[in-house]
């Protein structure tokens, strides 16, 4: 009860390494990934982000991923149960000539998320000996 009441009331963070992370990168990769998705991910600007549902050719959704366009490419976030579908599902739509690399990079990389109402304090000033209680 805590750790709930401290989500309520002031911030508390949780490791998330089970969701999926993928680099994307290319000079095709945002045509790849606005093709695959339901958001303008051409109009993303550098360190933008959005959500995005990922679907089928058949327009069925599959994920709510979330996009950061990065200075060398983009980052994906999936869903933990979609980390193994991911990247083969977006291969099946590399055409022959298009310059696209995806790198799950979920084992090099760390994800956790601050929650709560004073998150945004948190966030905004680490250093001033706030408790963070862990989940």
């Amino acid at each position: 009860t805590h750790i709930y009441n401290a989500s309520l009331e002031d911030a508390v963070w949780r490791d998330m390494n089970h969701w999926g992370r993928f680099a994307v990168r290319g000079a095709d990769a945002a045509a790849l990934l606005h093709h695959l998705t339901t958001n303008d991910i051409k109009g993303l600007k550098n360190d933008d982000n959005c959500d995005a549902a990922l679907i089928s050719s058949k327009a069925r959704m599959l994920d709510l991923v979330t996009i950061w366009k990065t200075g060398d490419g983009f980052r994906v976030l999936t869903s933990p149960n979609r980390r193994d579908f991911f990247k083969p599902h977006a291969q099946k739509f590399i055409l022959f000539r298009q310059d696209i690399q995806i790198e799950d990079v979920t084992e090099s990389t760390a994800l956790f998320g601050i929650f709560g109402p004073n998150a945004k304090r948190v966030l905004e000033s680490p250093n001033d000996g706030a408790q963070i209680s862990s989940t």
